[in-house]
């Protein structure tokens, strides 16, 4: 085994035995770094951000823009796939050119001419978003649609409460073997 295979092992063996804890990146820790909101540990936030950003070949606060732009664009597509959806049978995720080339220019376009052709798509409803990052994302997402933004009172809870009280469950069976030798299980 190579040198990277091997830390790699070792660093699951800690992690499997509760000595190490894993940790990610969340568009929270973009939203932390970049000054959208507050509730959590910004030095942890950005520490995450300087290590990824490293690898991407950027700074951290780039990062988290490229982070927050990122879940604005698929948050929009989202929103217009269930509309093309919903108005004309058209599912998006099935025409990947027709999402590039028209819904993620659209999306992006930033008001800015874009090539031959300017997209423009207009959500010719109110956009009424939930959640935890409503207010973080979701006016961008209707600005990009042209749209106006409705936040419900205590929006940002409110899928924490249809999570607590939700009946919705997924039940998935594993059978666990121990391996030879104390090696673990699989």
């Amino acid at each position: 085994l190579q040198a990277a295979e091997v830390a790699a092992q070792r660093v699951r063996r800690l992690v499997d035995r509760g000595y190490l804890g894993e940790a990610g990146f969340t568009p929270t820790d973009a939203a932390h770094v970049l000054g959208f909101q507050s509730s959590w540990s910004l030095p942890a936030a950005r520490a995450g951000a300087e290590i990824l950003a490293r690898r991407a070949g950027v700074d951290a606060v780039e990062f988290c823009r490229l982070v927050v732009r990122q879940v604005t664009l698929q948050a929009g597509r989202a929103i217009l796939a269930a509309a093309l959806a919903e108005a004309h049978g058209l599912r998006l995720e099935e025409h990947e050119r027709v999402r590039s080339v028209l819904v993620d220019r659209a999306l992006l376009a930033d008001g800015k001419p874009d090539g031959l052709v300017s997209v423009r798509l207009t959500l010719n409803r109110p956009l009424v978003a939930i959640g935890a990052p409503v207010r973080t994302y979701y006016p961008a997402v209707a600005e990009s649609l042209h749209t106006r933004l409705a936040v419900p009172p205590h929006a940002e809870v409110a899928n924490a409460v249809g999570a607590v009280v939700g009946s919705v469950t997924q039940t998935v069976r594993a059978l666990v073997a121990p391996l030879e030798q104390d090696q673990g299980f699989r």
